[in-house]
Formats: C-alpha cells, sequence, structure tokens
C-alpha cells in the first residue's frame, strides 16, 4: 500500500510540474547593474557590484536631511559629482527624515571631466559635414578615485570616516540641445550637423571657445526611483581630437520640466524615439 502511495505521489509532482510547480527557486537579491553605451568597456573599479535595497531603519544616530543646505540628490559643485542616495534611511527622535551616522551611500560622476573625450570629425577638419562629441560613459570621470570623492562625500553629509561610499556611477546622457541651435538629438553624441553649428560654433571651438550645452539623462544604475537630471555645461577643447566637459549646474527635474523637455524631443524631425528616453 506504501509502494503505491509513493508512486502516485512521484505522478503527480511529475504532472504538477510540467504545469509550472515543484520548483525551488532562490530569493531575488538587488544588486547594481551598468546600462552601458559601451557595454565591453563597463568592468569598471568605480562600480563595484553591491546590494543597494534602500530599507529604513531604526538607529539612535539618526541625522535629519535638514541639517543639510540641501536634501538628496546633492550636487556638490566644488567637487564635481553629486551623491544620489543614502542606502538606509531612518526618523530623528522629532519624527523627520534623516539617515544613519555612519551609512553607506552611493554617488553619481560625469563622463569625460577628465578632459580626454573623443572628437570625431567626419570629413575635412577645417570644414567638416559632421562632428561628434562622444560623452559614452567610459570616459573618464574628475575626481578620478573612490577615495577622492568618499573624502568629500563624508565630510558634505557630516558622516563619520567609518561611512562607506558603495559605487560610483556615471551619469548617462539619454538627450541633449546646445542652446541656440536646432541641433538636438538623443543619445550620448553631441553632434554638430547643422550649417550655423559647424560654420559659427566649430570654428569658434577650434580658437578655444567652450561650447555651451544642455544635458539630461540618469544615474548609470539599476535603482528605483532614480531622479532624470539636467547638466548645464560646456564643451572645452584639449587637444586636436580631444574634449573636457565642465559643468556648472546639476538639478534634478520635476514631472513637469521633463515633460517639457519631452516635448521639445518629439518636435525634432525627422522623429526621434524619445520614449525610450523618458519614459
Amino acid at each position: 500500500m506504501s509502494k503505491r502511495i509513493v508512486r502516485v505521489s512521484l505522478t503527480l509532482c511529475t504532472v504538477v510540474l510540467m504545469a509550472g510547480a515543484c520548483i525551488h527557486s532562490q530569493p531575488e537579491t538587488s544588486q547594481v547593474v551598468r546600462t552601458t553605451s559601451k557595454p565591453a568597456a563597463q568592468n569598471s573599479p568605480h562600480n563595484p557590484q553591491q546590494n543597494l535595497t534602500s530599507k529604513p531603519v531604526s538607529d539612535a544616530s539618526c541625522l535629519s536631511f535638514r541639517e543639510l543646505k540641501q536634501t538628496l540628490p546633492m550636487w556638490l559643485r566644488d567637487k564635481g559629482f553629486v551623491i544620489t542616495r543614502m542606502l538606509k534611511e531612518c526618523t530623528t527622535s522629532d519624527g523627520q527624515r534623516g539617515y544613519p551616522v555612519p551609512s553607506d551611500w552611493v554617488a553619481m560622476g560625469f563622463p569625460c571631466t577628465n578632459g580626454k573625450g573623443r572628437v570625431d570629425v567626419g570629413g575635412h577638419y577645417w570644414a567638416p559635414k559632421i562632428v561628434s562629441m562622444i560623452l559614452s560613459t567610459d570616459c573618464g570621470m574628475e575626481p578620478g578615485t573612490m577615495d577622492q570623492v568618499r573624502l568629500a562625500g563624508n565630510e558634505a553629509l557630516k558622516l563619520n570616516p567609518s561611512s562607506r561610499l558603495l559605487a560610483l556611477n556615471p551619469f548617462t546622457v539619454q538627450y541633449w540641445e546646445i542652446p541656440g541651435l536646432q541641433d538636438a538629438d538623443v543619445g550620448f553624441s553631441v553632434q554638430l550637423r547643422s550649417v550655423e553649428a559647424i560654420q559659427r560654433v566649430w570654428r569658434s571651438f577650434l580658437e578655444k571657445k567652450p561650447i555651451p550645452v544642455k544635458l539630461y539623462g540618469r544615474e548609470n544604475a539599476w535603482a528605483r526611483g532614480y531622479d532624470f537630471f539636467s547638466v548645464d555645461g560646456e564643451l572645452e577643447t584639449t587637444g586636436t581630437h580631444s574634449f573636457r566637459l565642465k559643468i556648472n549646474e546639476v538639478k534634478p527635474l520635476s514631472k513637469e520640466e521633463i515633460e517639457a523637455i519631452r516635448g521639445r524631443c518629439e518636435s525634432l524631425q525627422p522623429r526621434r524615439d524619445c520614449s525610450a528616453v523618458f519614459s
């Protein structure tokens, strides 16, 4: 009788297994996953694989965000990077939102700020048909080391030295505009294509006058609730075929501001795939 029960049980499990049951699954984990413009070039020590799940915690040493000049994300203008998020949050004794001390945190740097951005010229260098300035995520950032960013961030957040910087992710350019010109597009390559851009802006660039740019995009990491940023900057020449991104201002955008930018993107001709950027 017991043997028959075993056979029936195995048969039932086999049938259920075909329907998708009797499968043992492992619990999911949340990790940083870097999306890239150049996948082969992304094995960088700047962004270790870490568990970036943010959970509220109860901590006796809780520093209120009100004690800072601004809440996160925090743009450190004189340091050149953004503190994007804390890994854990807490509530102060008076019920204010804050973060525990010490605390782990994540930062975002900006590609090509080290002056080694690549310039591709289509056609004759002095009279090109198109000029591309490539702001891919593998372009070097400044500050260039995790330790430099960690020390500056801990000081800005008033954290003790045991606080850890878990990841330094690059900013991903998803849409760009050149103020005053019709030149704009999705992607991470700022391109001079119009007659005015080639004749006026490119010639001025060769005379060492910077090109003003508006960049829009996100932190290059897989994380819930990450912000969409606007970057006001300038492209400065550093060589015959190289440039540097100088950043003047960084700010996260509201939903209304994002929709306004999306409208400008969707008005471009020929039509671009703006939904992939602003979704």
